[in-house]
Formats: C-alpha cells, sequence, structure tokens
C-alpha cells in the first residue's frame, strides 16, 4: 500500500495527473471544434479521425515526457500557476462548448421535406401507390416533436420538379429531404429511398421490396431504416411501430390501389363534382362489404362524404354530416391510434373554430400540422392576442412556405389587427413561390 501510495505522491509532485487533465481537456476541446467545422464542411471527416487517432497516441507519450522531464516545473512556480490558468480555461471552454451543443440540440428542430416518390413504370395505379407511400412517411415522421415535417402540399409543389436538390433545400428551408422512386412488379412493390442533407449530398440510400398487401411492413422497413440517417433515437421508433400496426390494410390487391388511388384524388389539386364524390363514396362501399380489414376504407368515406356535404344540397346535409361522424366513430374503434383520426373530426365538426379544443394539447399531439396553427392564430387574432397569433401563423408558414393560400392567410390576420408587427410578417411571406398575392374578397 505505501508503494502505492508513493507512486501517487510521485505522480503529483511531478505534475503528471496535472498534464493528463490538462492534455486531456485540451484534445476533447479540439475535437468538439473540429466536429463542428466538419459538419460545416469546413474539413473532412477524415481530419477528425486523424485528430482522434493521434490525439490517443500522444497521450502516453506526454505522460511519460511529464514524468522524466519534471524539472521544468522545479523552482518555476509561475509556470505552475500558468498551466492552472490554461487548464480552467480550456475545461471552461470546454464545458461553454458543450452547453451550446446541448442548447442547440434541444432547441433547434431538423425540418425535414418529403419530396416525390416517382414512379418508374407505366403500369396504372403506380403513382397513386407511390404517392400514398410518400405521404405515410411524411405522417409518420410528422408524429415525431423532436423533427419539423414539411406538409406535402410545400414539399411536392410543382415549383420544386425541375429544381436539383440543393435548390430545393434552399426553397423549403430544409436540412433533409427524402427522395426515391417506386415501381410495380407482378405482387409486389420496389421502392429506392434516398435521404440527402441541405447541401444536397446523399446521407444514405437503401432499396426495399415487398408484397403490395404488406404495406406496413414495407413502410416499417423503410422508417427504420432511415431512422439511425435523421439521427432520431429508438424510443420514437418504438412509437411509429405502433402507429404502424394500429391501422391494417385489407389483405386484397385491387383494395389497396382503390385507397392510394381515392386518397390522391381526395388530396389533390383538382377539384371534383358532387357526382364525383359520390362515386367514390360507392367505391368503398363495396370495398367495406368485402374486406374484413375497413378502418383506412372507412376514414376515405369520411372523408369522400365530407367533399360531398359541401356540395349537396341543403335537405342532404344533415343525413350526410351524421354519415361523416359514424365513419368517423368506425374509424377511431379500428385504428384508434391513427393520427389523422382526431384530426378529420375536428375539422368536420369545426370544433376548432369553436375553441371546443385545448391549443397546448392540440400543439402538442400534432406537432406538424399547419392547418392546427392556422385556426389557432385565427382565434387568437379574434381575440386579441396578437403575439401568440403572430407566433402560431410563422410556424404555420415554416411547416407549408409554399401555400397557396398563405399570403391571403397572413393579410386576412393583419387586416384584423392595428398592430404593425404583421407587416413585417406580410412581406416575409410575399411573393412566396407557390403562393399568390392575389386574394379575392
Amino acid at each position: 500500500m505505501s508503494r502505492l501510495t508513493d507512486f501517487f505522491q510521485q505522480l503529483s509532485k511531478r505534475r503528471v495527473i496535472r498534464a493528463g487533465v490538462l492534455y486531456a481537456a485540451g484534445v476533447w476541446l479540439a475535437l468538439q471544434v473540429a466536429d463542428l467545422l466538419a459538419q460545416a464542411g469546413m474539413v473532412s471527416d477524415d481530419f477528425v479521425r486523424w485528430m482522434i487517432l493521434l490525439g490517443l497516441i500522444f497521450f502516453p507519450i506526454t505522460l511519460a515526457l511529464t514524468w522524466f522531464f519534471e524539472h521544468p516545473w522545479h523552482g518555476r512556480p509561475w509556470l505552475a500557476m500558468v498551466a492552472d490558468i490554461s487548464m480552467l480555461l480550456i475545461v471552461t471552454l470546454a464545458a461553454g462548448l458543450l452547453a451550446y451543443q446541448q442548447w442547440t440540440k434541444s432547441f433547434t428542430r431538423p425540418v425535414v421535406a418529403v419530396l416525390n416518390l416517382e414512379p418508374t413504370d407505366a403500369q396504372p395505379g403506380t403513382g397513386d401507390l407511390a404517392g400514398h407511400l410518400a405521404s405515410r412517411i411524411r405522417m409518420l415522421l410528422a408524429t415525431m416533436p423532436e423533427l419539423q415535417v414539411l406538409e406535402l402540399s410545400s414539399s411536392q409543389h410543382r415549383s420544386l420538379n425541375a429544381l436539383p436538390v440543393d435548390e430545393k433545400a434552399d426553397l423549403l428551408h430544409a436540412d433533409f429531404l427524402l427522395a426515391g422512386t417506386l415501381n410495380q412488379s407482378r405482387q409486389n412493390l420496389r421502392a429506392s429511398i434516398q435521404l440527402f442533407d441541405g447541401d444536397g449530398d446523399l446521407l444514405w440510400s437503401d432499396r426495399f421490396s415487398d408484397r403490395m398487401i404488406n404495406q406496413q411492413q414495407l413502410q416499417y422497413s423503410i422508417m427504420a431504416t432511415a431512422w439511425p440517417a435523421l439521427g432520431l433515437d429508438e424510443s420514437g421508433l418504438l412509437r411509429v411501430r405502433e402507429l404502424i400496426r394500429g391501422c391494417a390494410y385489407p389483405a386484397d390487391e385491387n383494395a389497396v390501389k382503390a385507397i392510394a388511388t381515392i386518397e390522391g384524388r381526395l388530396g389533390g389539386r383538382e377539384t371534383h363534382s358532387l357526382q364525383d364524390y359520390e362515386r367514390m363514396v360507392l367505391k368503398l362501399d363495396a370495398l367495406i362489404g368485402s374486406t374484413e380489414e375497413k378502418g383506412l376504407l372507412y376514414l376515405l368515406r369520411a372523408r369522400s362524404r365530407w367533399q360531398a356535404l359541401n356540395l349537396s344540397p341543403a335537405i342532404k346535409r344533415t343525413v350526410l354530416q351524421r354519415l361523416v361522424m359514424k365513419d368517423l366513430e368506425d374509424t377511431a374503434y379500428l385504428c384508434p391510434t391513427h393520427p389523422d383520426t382526431q384530426l378529420y373530426r375536428l375539422r368536420f365538426t369545426r370544433a376548432l373554430e369553436r375553441q371546443d379544443a385545448g391549443a397546448a394539447d392540440l400543439l402538442d399531439r400534432y406537432p406538424n400540422e399547419a392547418s392546427i396553427r392556422k385556426s389557432l392564430a385565427r382565434i387568437a387574432s379574434d381575440n386579441g392576442d396578437t403575439e401568440t397569433a403572430i407566433d402560431l401563423a410563422r410556424q404555420a408558414f415554416e411547416l407549408d412556405p409554399l401555400a397557396a393560400d398563405m399570403f391571403c392567410f397572413y393579410r386576412q390576420l393583419a387586416q384584423a389587427s392595428e398592430d404593425s408587427a404583421w407587416q413585417e410578417q406580410l412581406a416575409r411571406v410575399s411573393g412566396n413561390a407557390g403562393g399568390t398575392n392575389d386574394c379575392q374578397p
């Protein structure tokens, strides 16, 4: 025991411990700075790896040199003081850098854009299936509060079609862009998915193949493989798995294609007649009567009936309203975890406009839903809370920067308020690539 005590006394006397701590703190700080430079593209990843290797190699060399050449410290107290001050400064800088990294990591949400998945064959329905898959990927990512996931109306806007990836990222202010292709092969679907950073550099790419009726398995495979590249933790992936499992697809290829086709028509930009929506309802009626997994079909029928309700004579609207709510109740029973179930109920019942729903709870449940923020911004503006209205409107714009109605939405709120702060917000959204400044009264 006395030998061990003597050894540690010698380490202290020869300043070996001091030198080791000073060296480790200095190397750690240098590596953190190098890592930040590498993320900014100013140095390569190989440079950082060489720094780590050299840091490890010279650590024992530094300790050995300090042991054998301790005499520079003797009789020079000022040198020891300089070393102590240097060590304190390095440790303080390192702690400050760590705090900064944690702060930015905690309060900055990476912006993700799900671009179009392009069909690569001429078979009927491939484009609809590609659109459905992209929509599902966006929906699943949008449940993650750690991410800011753009609305498809912006990330798949037609103005982006001819642009390279880096220009799309600039226009959308996106940190990550997910793109890919899809094709059919007999009863199988083959997807090629890529993830790009904001500079247009490829971060990750993979291919996936599964039977068309195995939509849930295909979607989970894509999410599980892309998850590490997005920097998300395992607990979030477990939540996504439960969301996917919570609403089964019909075990019928034609039903899956019909879901993709009707969903695409309901979410598309083109307008449809009352007869078009009634034909969609009849198609869904037949599918519901012939399959056991009806949850997604009920949800689409509710959406189709709602669109028909808006175009129907007044005498039919009460009945259609009840049928819509019955479909939503059936959807909630069969697909209780589906994010759209409650969202469409809020929209169809106009609960937001009546202020029946709690704002904080809605924002937590729908961290990436622009329409929620628009509705709450209008409510805040009507209540005279301009600061909250501006903040919610800003969030809506960030989630859907190319929305066609964004400028008109802002101008409507600005006209309802005398606060000059709205003018700055109007200038921000004026002339956005997907919108219009021609607002009809």
